[in-house]
């Protein structure tokens, strides 16, 4: 976040086709804090929108996240008349929940190691990373068992 003239400013990274599960997530409370996140989580407007309005907050919401994407996604999902099917459609082509890929972050995660020169919190960084990528993947992996892994990945001094 960066702070101009007393109001704070959310910034979000273009999404350019690589790890759209954290993207997802960051456009998701981008779109929270924004107050538009209702189209993402509602398939057809509540009660307490008019039909207007929500034609209207649609508009809005394809223009933020199109406004987020790069250039080579934009192209890919530019014809996407609401954000219904936007969503659904970088989801369809980007969000991989196949086993060669849980297989890979969970290879990844067994594997980490600290090294005494590392820095504590890069490292911490990069277990977290990999265990919410996993947790994306809809692979859950038992608090007791997170613990076991991240204490064996440290160094033994």
């Amino acid at each position: 976040m960066a702070s101009t003239s007393g109001s704070s400013e959310m910034s979000l990274r273009k999404f350019d086709g690589s790890n759209f599960n954290f993207w997802k997530e960051q456009m998701q409370d981008y779109l929270i804090v924004k107050g538009q996140i209702d189209l993402i989580e509602n398939e057809s407007p509540p009660e307490a929108y008019k039909a207007n309005k929500w034609q209207k907050l649609d508009r809005i919401v394809r223009a933020t996240i199109w406004m987020h994407l790069s250039k080579s996604v934009y192209f890919i999902v530019q014809s996407c008349s609401t954000v219904e099917n936007l969503w659904k459609r970088l989801s369809k082509i980007y969000e991989k929940k196949v086993v060669a890929t849980k297989i890979y972050l969970i290879r990844r995660l067994y594997n980490l190691r600290m090294k005494e020169s590392d820095l504590v919190q890069a490292h911490l960084n990069e277990y977290e990373s990999l265990s919410s990528q996993i947790s994306s993947q809809g692979t859950i992996i038992e608090d007791e068992l997170r613990a076991m892994i991240l204490m064996s990945s440290l160094p033994s001094s």
